[in-house]
Protein backbone atom coordinates (compact mmCIF):
# COMPACT_ATOMS: atom_id res chain seq x y z
CA UNK A 1 0.00 0.00 0.00
CA UNK A 2 1.33 3.45 -0.90
CA UNK A 3 1.98 5.96 1.89
CA UNK A 4 -0.92 8.37 2.22
CA UNK A 5 1.21 11.43 1.42
CA UNK A 6 2.25 9.94 -1.93
CA UNK A 7 -1.34 9.24 -2.88
CA UNK A 8 -2.28 12.80 -1.91
CA UNK A 9 0.35 14.59 -4.00
CA UNK A 10 -2.16 15.87 -6.56
CA UNK A 11 -4.22 17.52 -3.81
CA UNK A 12 -1.53 20.22 -3.65
CA UNK A 13 -2.75 21.46 -7.03
CA UNK A 14 -0.69 24.17 -8.67
CA UNK A 15 1.26 25.02 -5.52
CA UNK A 16 5.04 24.70 -5.98
CA UNK A 17 6.49 21.42 -4.73
CA UNK A 18 10.10 21.39 -5.95
CA UNK A 19 12.32 24.25 -7.03
CA UNK A 20 15.79 23.72 -8.50
CA UNK A 21 18.18 26.34 -9.87
CA UNK A 22 17.78 26.95 -13.62
CA UNK A 23 14.81 24.56 -13.78
CA UNK A 24 11.08 25.18 -14.12
CA UNK A 25 9.09 25.00 -10.90
CA UNK A 26 7.47 21.59 -10.38
CA UNK A 27 3.94 21.88 -9.02
CA UNK A 28 2.19 19.24 -6.97
CA UNK A 29 0.02 18.26 -9.94
CA UNK A 30 3.05 17.78 -12.18
CA UNK A 31 4.90 15.93 -9.43
CA UNK A 32 1.96 13.53 -8.98
CA UNK A 33 1.86 12.88 -12.74
CA UNK A 34 5.58 12.21 -13.03
CA UNK A 35 5.62 10.01 -9.93
CA UNK A 36 2.77 7.97 -11.42
CA UNK A 37 4.58 7.55 -14.73
CA UNK A 38 7.79 6.40 -13.04
CA UNK A 39 5.84 4.05 -10.76
CA UNK A 40 4.47 2.29 -13.85
CA UNK A 41 8.03 1.66 -15.03
CA UNK A 42 8.91 0.13 -11.65
CA UNK A 43 5.98 -2.32 -11.74
CA UNK A 44 3.68 -3.47 -8.95
CA UNK A 45 5.45 -6.51 -7.44
CA UNK A 46 7.71 -5.56 -4.52
CA UNK A 47 11.27 -5.09 -5.70
CA UNK A 48 14.57 -3.81 -4.37
CA UNK A 49 15.35 -0.60 -6.25
CA UNK A 50 18.77 1.04 -6.14
CA UNK A 51 18.62 4.77 -6.87
CA UNK A 52 21.61 6.98 -7.61
CA UNK A 53 20.72 9.60 -5.04
CA UNK A 54 21.72 12.81 -6.76
CA UNK A 55 20.10 15.92 -5.37
CA UNK A 56 17.82 16.27 -8.39
CA UNK A 57 14.17 16.15 -9.29
CA UNK A 58 14.69 12.83 -11.09
CA UNK A 59 16.02 11.01 -8.03
CA UNK A 60 13.32 12.46 -5.77
CA UNK A 61 10.58 11.47 -8.22
CA UNK A 62 12.01 7.95 -8.49
CA UNK A 63 12.12 7.69 -4.69
CA UNK A 64 8.48 8.74 -4.37
CA UNK A 65 7.48 6.42 -7.24
CA UNK A 66 9.11 3.45 -5.53
CA UNK A 67 7.26 4.24 -2.31
CA UNK A 68 4.02 4.58 -4.26
CA UNK A 69 4.27 0.95 -5.37
CA UNK A 70 5.52 -0.33 -2.01
CA UNK A 71 9.03 -1.19 -3.18
CA UNK A 72 12.15 -1.27 -1.03
CA UNK A 73 14.52 1.58 -1.91
CA UNK A 74 18.29 1.79 -1.51
CA UNK A 75 19.73 5.28 -1.89
CA UNK A 76 23.30 5.10 -3.16
CA UNK A 77 25.88 7.92 -3.16
CA UNK A 78 26.08 9.52 -6.61
CA UNK A 79 29.25 9.00 -8.61
CA UNK A 80 30.64 6.41 -6.19
CA UNK A 81 31.24 3.46 -8.51
CA UNK A 82 32.87 1.36 -5.77
CA UNK A 83 29.92 1.80 -3.41
CA UNK A 84 27.44 0.87 -6.13
CA UNK A 85 29.45 -2.24 -7.05
CA UNK A 86 29.64 -3.37 -3.43
CA UNK A 87 25.91 -2.92 -3.02
CA UNK A 88 25.08 -4.82 -6.19
CA UNK A 89 27.36 -7.71 -5.22
CA UNK A 90 25.85 -7.95 -1.75
CA UNK A 91 22.16 -7.22 -2.32
CA UNK A 92 21.49 -7.88 -6.04
CA UNK A 93 18.85 -5.17 -6.63
CA UNK A 94 16.10 -5.92 -9.15
CA UNK A 95 16.04 -2.41 -10.56
CA UNK A 96 18.59 0.34 -10.91
CA UNK A 97 17.72 3.98 -11.51
CA UNK A 98 20.73 6.08 -12.37
CA UNK A 99 22.14 8.72 -14.65
CA UNK A 100 23.84 7.41 -17.77
CA UNK A 101 25.46 10.20 -19.69
CA UNK A 102 23.01 13.09 -19.55
CA UNK A 103 19.86 10.97 -19.18
CA UNK A 104 18.28 9.02 -16.35
CA UNK A 105 17.57 5.35 -17.04
CA UNK A 106 15.59 2.55 -15.40
CA UNK A 107 17.43 -0.77 -15.63
CA UNK A 108 15.83 -4.14 -14.77
CA UNK A 109 18.27 -6.87 -13.74
CA UNK A 110 15.80 -9.72 -14.30
CA UNK A 111 16.64 -11.22 -10.89
CA UNK A 112 13.47 -11.12 -8.73
CA UNK A 113 13.94 -10.37 -5.04
CA UNK A 114 10.36 -10.32 -3.75
CA UNK A 115 10.82 -13.63 -1.90
CA UNK A 116 13.77 -12.27 0.11
CA UNK A 117 12.39 -8.82 0.96
CA UNK A 118 10.66 -8.24 4.28
CA UNK A 119 7.14 -6.89 3.61
CA UNK A 120 7.75 -3.92 5.92
CA UNK A 121 11.07 -2.89 4.40
CA UNK A 122 10.81 0.56 2.81
CA UNK A 123 14.25 2.19 2.73
CA UNK A 124 17.90 1.18 3.06
CA UNK A 125 20.14 4.05 4.21
CA UNK A 126 23.90 3.76 4.42
CA UNK A 127 25.85 4.89 7.47
CA UNK A 128 28.71 7.31 6.94
CA UNK A 129 31.38 4.62 7.08
CA UNK A 130 33.56 6.75 9.35
CA UNK A 131 34.81 3.60 11.10
CA UNK A 132 35.10 1.51 7.94
CA UNK A 133 32.75 0.66 5.10
CA UNK A 134 29.25 2.02 5.46
CA UNK A 135 26.52 -0.36 6.55
CA UNK A 136 22.90 -0.24 5.48
CA UNK A 137 20.21 0.50 8.05
CA UNK A 138 16.79 -0.97 7.32
CA UNK A 139 13.81 1.32 7.84
CA UNK A 140 10.10 0.65 7.58
CA UNK A 141 7.45 3.08 6.43
CA UNK A 142 6.33 3.44 10.05
CA UNK A 143 9.90 4.26 11.17
CA UNK A 144 10.33 7.12 8.72
CA UNK A 145 6.80 8.50 8.99
CA UNK A 146 6.84 8.56 12.80
CA UNK A 147 10.18 10.38 12.83
CA UNK A 148 9.00 12.92 10.28
CA UNK A 149 5.73 13.52 12.13
CA UNK A 150 7.58 14.17 15.38
CA UNK A 151 9.92 16.70 13.71
CA UNK A 152 7.04 18.53 12.01
CA UNK A 153 5.24 18.89 15.32
CA UNK A 154 8.33 19.96 17.27
CA UNK A 155 9.46 22.55 14.72
CA UNK A 156 5.93 23.75 14.00
CA UNK A 157 6.25 23.42 10.21
CA UNK A 158 3.30 24.74 8.24
CA UNK A 159 1.99 25.17 4.71
CA UNK A 160 4.02 28.38 4.35
CA UNK A 161 7.41 26.75 4.93
CA UNK A 162 9.98 26.10 2.23
CA UNK A 163 12.96 23.96 3.15
CA UNK A 164 16.41 24.23 1.57
CA UNK A 165 17.97 20.91 0.54
CA UNK A 166 21.70 21.21 1.15
CA UNK A 167 22.52 17.74 2.51
CA UNK A 168 23.25 14.78 0.22
CA UNK A 169 20.07 12.97 -0.74
CA UNK A 170 21.37 9.57 0.36
CA UNK A 171 21.90 10.81 3.92
CA UNK A 172 19.39 13.29 5.34
CA UNK A 173 17.02 13.99 2.50
CA UNK A 174 14.74 10.94 2.57
CA UNK A 175 13.56 11.98 6.00
CA UNK A 176 13.36 15.59 4.78
CA UNK A 177 11.09 14.54 1.93
CA UNK A 178 8.75 12.93 4.43
CA UNK A 179 8.84 16.02 6.64
CA UNK A 180 8.01 18.18 3.63
CA UNK A 181 5.03 15.98 2.79
CA UNK A 182 3.73 16.10 6.37
CA UNK A 183 3.31 19.86 5.97
CA UNK A 184 0.80 19.82 3.07
CA UNK A 185 1.54 22.06 0.09
CA UNK A 186 4.84 23.26 1.55
CA UNK A 187 7.81 23.09 -0.82
CA UNK A 188 11.52 22.36 -1.19
CA UNK A 189 14.25 24.45 -2.74
CA UNK A 190 17.02 22.27 -4.11
CA UNK A 191 20.49 23.76 -3.78
CA UNK A 192 23.82 22.92 -5.42
CA UNK A 193 26.80 22.06 -3.18
CA UNK A 194 27.43 24.92 -0.75
CA UNK A 195 28.94 27.81 -2.69
CA UNK A 196 28.07 31.44 -3.47
CA UNK A 197 25.51 30.03 -5.93
CA UNK A 198 23.76 28.06 -3.20
CA UNK A 199 23.68 31.16 -1.02
CA UNK A 200 21.72 32.90 -3.78
CA UNK A 201 19.37 29.90 -3.95
CA UNK A 202 18.40 30.49 -0.32
CA UNK A 203 16.94 33.85 -1.33
CA UNK A 204 14.05 32.06 -3.05
CA UNK A 205 11.82 32.44 0.02
CA UNK A 206 13.39 29.57 1.96
CA UNK A 207 12.17 29.58 5.54
CA UNK A 208 14.34 26.85 7.05
CA UNK A 209 17.42 24.78 6.39
CA UNK A 210 19.03 21.76 8.02
CA UNK A 211 22.69 20.83 8.00
CA UNK A 212 25.56 19.18 9.81
CA UNK A 213 28.26 21.20 11.62
CA UNK A 214 30.45 21.36 8.50
CA UNK A 215 27.52 22.80 6.52
CA UNK A 216 27.50 25.86 8.75
CA UNK A 217 31.26 26.28 8.50
CA UNK A 218 30.86 26.39 4.71
CA UNK A 219 27.96 28.83 4.97
CA UNK A 220 30.18 31.14 7.00
CA UNK A 221 32.91 30.92 4.36
CA UNK A 222 30.60 31.92 1.51
CA UNK A 223 29.28 34.97 3.35
CA UNK A 224 25.90 33.56 4.29
CA UNK A 225 25.73 35.86 7.33
CA UNK A 226 25.75 38.95 5.11
CA UNK A 227 22.83 37.83 2.93
CA UNK A 228 19.43 39.46 3.28
CA UNK A 229 17.09 36.54 3.96
CA UNK A 230 13.91 37.94 5.53
CA UNK A 231 11.98 34.68 5.15
CA UNK A 232 14.52 32.46 6.90
CA UNK A 233 13.18 31.67 10.35
CA UNK A 234 14.86 28.45 11.42
CA UNK A 235 18.12 26.53 11.10
CA UNK A 236 18.74 23.07 12.53
CA UNK A 237 21.93 21.07 12.87
CA UNK A 238 22.52 17.46 13.84
CA UNK A 239 25.28 14.90 13.50
CA UNK A 240 27.80 16.37 15.92
CA UNK A 241 28.74 19.25 18.17
CA UNK A 242 28.50 22.67 16.57
CA UNK A 243 31.39 24.97 17.36
CA UNK A 244 30.30 28.42 18.63
CA UNK A 245 32.80 29.99 16.22
CA UNK A 246 30.88 29.69 12.90
CA UNK A 247 27.71 31.34 14.20
CA UNK A 248 28.64 33.69 17.06
CA UNK A 249 25.78 36.07 16.28
CA UNK A 250 23.14 33.40 16.76
CA UNK A 251 21.48 32.89 20.16
CA UNK A 252 22.30 29.87 22.28
CA UNK A 253 19.95 27.19 20.93
CA UNK A 254 17.65 24.92 22.87
CA UNK A 255 18.87 21.34 22.70
CA UNK A 256 16.88 18.19 22.05
CA UNK A 257 18.51 14.77 22.37
CA UNK A 258 17.23 11.81 20.37
CA UNK A 259 18.92 8.43 20.26
CA UNK A 260 22.27 9.89 21.31
CA UNK A 261 22.27 12.63 18.67
CA UNK A 262 22.14 16.30 19.65
CA UNK A 263 19.90 18.48 17.50
CA UNK A 264 20.29 22.25 17.89
CA UNK A 265 17.50 24.52 16.70
CA UNK A 266 17.77 28.27 16.03
CA UNK A 267 14.39 29.87 15.56
CA UNK A 268 12.84 33.30 15.56
CA UNK A 269 9.75 31.88 17.21
CA UNK A 270 9.31 33.15 20.74
CA UNK A 271 7.92 29.82 21.96
CA UNK A 272 10.94 27.77 20.80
Amino acid sequence: MAPSFVEALASGGDAPALLFPCRAVITYCELARRVGEQAELFGSEKRLIAIEACLSEHAIIAYLAALKRGHAVALLPPGDVAAVSRFEEQYHPDIGFRRIGKRWRTHHSGIPSADRLHPDLAVLLSTSGSTGLGKFVRLSEKNISANAEAIVQYLGLTISDRGALILPFHTGCPSSIRIWQRAPASSFQGSPPLSPASSRAFQNRCTNLAGVPYSFELLEQIGFRDESLPDLRMMTVAGGKLSPKPCPALPQPPVQRRQGTVCHVWSDRSDR
